[in-house]
């Protein structure tokens, strides 16, 4: 599997018709090494894990624990994810799977009930800016619909329901 970028050796970040896979997930799922390759973009890891790499630029900023929801998503857009170019993004994440799909993984747990976090704005920021269909792994919502969105946030649309951007 490829992403479809960096086909052109003249523009490395070019995208072509092919979407990469990516998830998001916890740092606590189970996730098969030789189909997923798990992205850390938490501001650190957990102990005792191996077979892991990290992105730490779609790390939040260490402000992430004490800001409201609206004002975290201002901060961790203006700061973090504004600054990013995300084809480059999805090129240095495709370097890293190895034909892979990417697992982009933080702490917070992935149950529907359990604490938003910054994963559901990387997924929603790769839908708006690549129109790519981030998932959380093993639930339904992707887009503006993706689960650890923060509820204020977040928009039900039918069509971000599938996990992998199929009909």
């Amino acid at each position: 599997m490829t992403f479809g970028l960096g086909k052109d050796p003249q523009n490395p970040t070019s995208i072509s018709s092919s979407s990469p896979r990516i998830v998001t997930s916890s740092w606590s799922v189970q996730l098969d090494p030789t189909q997923y390759c798990r992205v850390g973009i938490s501001r650190g890891a957990p102990r005792r894990q191996a077979g892991y790499r990290r992105y730490p630029a779609l790390a939040p900023g260490s402000w992430f624990r004490d800001l409201s929801p609206d004002e975290f998503r201002r901060r961790y857009n203006d700061e973090i994810l504004n600054r990013l170019d995300p084809k480059r993004v999805i090129a240095d994440l495709e370097g890293m799977a190895e034909r892979r799909t990417v697992a982009l993984l933080c702490f917070e747990p992935p149950t529907p009930e359990s604490p938003w976090c910054h994963r559901g704005l990387v997924a929603l920021w790769l839908y708006e800016t690549l129109a790519l269909r981030v998932s959380e792994f093993g639930q339904q919502g992707c887009c503006a619909a993706h689960p650890k969105l923060h509820p204020a946030f977040r928009r039900d649309a039918p069509a971000q329901h599938d996990l992998f951007g199929s009909k």
